[in-house]
């Protein structure tokens, strides 16, 4: 019998598909804390839905959401009236979610819906950023992205807390952040292309216990932001910390830094004139006029280049 898979895609968007996989869920007997193997499809994102809802609903634990044939385009979450909750989830080899000639940057994105996000894992993603949430309070904990194509996590213009998050092999941005206002109890970054940490357009992170091994930049705050961090330990990277004005409609930018560790680095310090950098107590004074023009310009990308 020949399947309309137009029909079958609005089919699982019916709130009654859901309560069809709790059925299945009861005649299979489960019950409240079993665990649960999801293969995710990228052909009918709706039914990933349905039965992540579904096992919400019984109050089961999904371990795996991935894409095997590398065909699964993700999830996306859009101005939802009640608060997300993911638990032990893991996240493989998804892209950006697409339809109808638009595409989004994130495998995962959460759009003015609040999220909390624990004991999961982002692995193999193959989109501009693992997991993006925009304009929405989230509370992440217990978290691992691993071998990333791009940046791990983007936070824009959002609120949150972040608690025990990892960034392992992403190939550009670790934590990308912009416009937002993040607390975190630590974080561990490891083989970053780019930057571990990136803090733009007056956003405020701060930190208490930070790692960054292997990173091109292990903390960069432009833009008017503030960076704020207790405890850093950086080894063997190129730089330290890079703190510049790189948007005209913005201004300096800050990094205040205690009980602080370095090791195995090329440059410990950039920073532009007008922007401040407050190592344990003391100011490392300014010594470069354009820092933007530094890191990506010619001069610079013989050791190894950077991306905007």
């Amino acid at each position: 019998m020949a399947v309309n898979l137009k029909n079958s895609k609005i089919a699982c968007t019916h709130p009654n598909f859901a309560a069809l996989i709790v059925e299945m869920f009861q005649e299979a007997q489960l019950s409240v804390n079993d665990p649960i193997a999801i293969s995710m499809t990228g052909s009918l994102p709706g039914a990933n839905l349905a039965v992540l809802s579904a096992a919400q609903a019984m109050n089961l634990k999904p371990i795996i959401i991935s894409s095997k044939g590398q065909s699964g385009q993700g999830i996306v979450i859009m101005k939802a009236k009640d608060k997300s909750i993911i638990r032990h989830t893991i996240f493989d080899g998804l892209s950006s979610p697409s339809q109808g000639g638009w595409e989004l940057t994130g495998a995962v994105t959460l759009y003015e819906s609040a999220v909390v996000l624990s004991d999961s894992q982002f692995i193999n993603s193959r989109s501009e950023d693992a997991l993006n949430i925009v304009r929405s309070e989230f509370t992440l904990e217990n978290l691992v992205f691993r071998n990333i194509l791009a940046d791990g996590f983007d936070s824009d213009f959002s609120n949150g807390t972040i608690k025990n998050i990892s960034f392992l092999k992403c190939g550009n941005d670790g934590l990308d952040v912009s416009g937002s206002k993040i607390q975190v109890e630590s974080i561990l970054f490891d083989q970053i292309g780019d930057k571990a940490l990136s803090v733009g357009e007056k956003s405020r992170v701060f930190i208490n216990k930070l790692i960054a091994r292997n990173s091109r930049i292990a903390v960069a705050s432009k833009d008017q932001s503030e960076v704020v961090i207790e405890d850093a330990i950086i080894e063997s990277s190129q730089i330290a910390f890079a703190v510049f004005q790189k948007k005209p409609e913005f201004g300096p930018a800050s990094i205040s830094v205690d009980k602080l560790k370095m090791s195995n680095l090329e440059n410990p310090f950039i920073v532009e004139e007008g922007s401040h950098l407050l190592i344990d107590g003391v100011l490392v004074l300014p010594r470069i006029k354009n820092v933007e023009k530094f890191l990506y310009g010619k001069k610079f990308q013989g050791l190894g280049g950077f991306r905007k």
